[in-house]
C-alpha cells in the first residue's frame, strides 16, 4: 500500500511538472529563464542571464522578451477584463523604457488582448504566424499583436527603409522566426498537443484530436478559430530562406537546413528540443553575417 501511494505521488508530480508549470516569460520547470532564454540563445547563442552585465544588450533582450509575451501570451485571466500579472508587468516595463528601446507606444489592452483567453489562450495566438482566424475580431487583434513585434524588431535591427520589398519580407520572417521559437519552447516544455491550441511541429497527425478542458472533450470541428493549415518545420523552411537568402549554400545555412529537414526524434518534446538546439547553434552566426543585424550584433559581448 505504501509503495502504491509513492507511485501515485510520483505520477502526480510528473503530471504537474508537465502540465501545471508551462514555460513562462522568465522561468520554466527546468530551472531556466523560460522564453527569455530561448530569445537570447536564438539571437546571441548564449543564455539570457549570461548577458546581465551587458548594459547595452540586456535591456534589449528583456524588452524583446516582454514584447514576445504581449504578442503571443498576453491574455485576460480566466475571468474577463483583468489582464494577467505578467501582461501588466510587460506593458509597464515597455512603457517605462520606451525612450531607451525606441519602441512605439504599446496599444491599450482593449485593442489587442483576446477576451476569455485564459488557459486556452493558444487558440487565439498559437495556430501559426499567418493563420487566418475565423472571427474577424480575433484576426484584427492578432494583426495588432504582429505589428507590435514587427515594430520592435524594426527598431532594433537595420530594416529601414521598409518600403523596399526585401527589407519588409525579412522583417516579417525575423518576427515569424521568433514566434515559432516561442511555440517550439511551449512544445519542448509540456505535452499539450492539440490542433485547437497549438500549431504542430511537422504534421497534424502529431496532434491529439481531443482536448480535455475541465474533463469535457472538445472536437476539432468545434474549434472557434479553425485548425492550423501548416506546421512549424514548413514555416521555418520558408522564413529562414527569406531571412538568410544571401547565405543559401553556405555551410552554416546548409547545416541548419539539414538539421531541420532531416530525421527528427519521434517524441514531441524531444523533437522540439532538437529543432531549438539546431536554431541556437546556427542562427547567431548567420545573423552576424547579415547587414540588417549589424546594430544588434555590435552590442553582443
Amino acid at each position: 500500500m505504501f509503495m502504491k501511494k509513492i507511485a501515485v505521488l510520483l505520477a502526480l508530480v510528473c503530471f504537474i511538472g508537465i502540465y501545471a508549470f508551462p514555460k513562462d516569460t522568465f522561468h520554466d520547470n527546468r530551472g531556466g529563464a523560460g522564453h527569455a532564454d530561448d530569445i537570447s540563445r536564438l539571437l546571441t547563442g548564449r543564455s539570457y542571464w549570461s548577458h546581465s552585465g551587458n548594459h547595452a544588450l540586456f535591456p534589449v533582450l528583456t524588452g524583446l522578451t516582454h514584447i514576445m509575451h504581449l504578442t503571443v501570451d498576453s491574455r485576460h485571466r480566466d475571468t474577463p477584463s483583468q489582464p494577467t500579472d505578467d501582461t501588466i508587468k510587460a506593458k509597464r516595463f515597455l512603457d517605462q523604457h520606451q525612450r531607451t528601446l525606441g519602441f512605439h507606444r504599446i496599444p491599450d489592452f482593449s485593442d489587442f488582448l483576446t477576451p476569455h483567453g485564459g488557459k486556452m489562450h493558444g487558440e487565439y495566438t498559437h495556430l501559426g504566424w499567418t493563420h487566418e482566424y475565423l472571427f474577424a475580431d480575433t484576426q484584427h487583434r492578432w494583426m495588432i499583436r504582429q505589428n507590435i513585434l514587427r515594430d520592435a524588431l524594426a527598431r532594433q535591427f537595420n530594416f529601414f527603409p521598409l518600403m523596399m520589398g526585401q527589407n519588409r519580407q525579412r522583417l516579417d520572417s525575423l518576427a515569424a522566426l521568433l514566434y515559432y521559437v516561442h511555440i517550439l519552447g511551449d512544445h519542448e516544455n509540456n505535452k499539450l498537443a492539440t490542433a485547437r491550441s497549438r500549431i504542430p511541429i511537422r504534421s497534424l497527425n502529431e496532434q491529439d484530436r481531443y482536448f480535455q478542458d475541465n474533463y469535457v472533450p472538445v472536437r476539432w470541428e468545434q474549434n472557434k478559430n479553425g485548425i492550423p493549415s501548416t506546421n512549424i518545420v514548413a514555416e521555418l523552411n520558408r522564413h529562414l530562406s527569406i531571412l538568410f537568402a544571401n547565405q543559401r549554400g553556405t555551410p552554416q545555412y546548409e547545416n541548419l537546413m539539414r538539421a531541420i529537414n532531416g530525421s527528427l526524434p519521434s517524441e514531441q518534446q524531444e523533437k522540439a528540443r532538437w529543432l531549438l538546439e539546431s536554431l541556437f547553434a546556427n542562427v547567431p552566426q548567420l545573423l552576424r553575417n547579415e547587414s540588417f543585424a549589424r546594430n544588434f550584433t555590435s552590442i553582443i559581448r
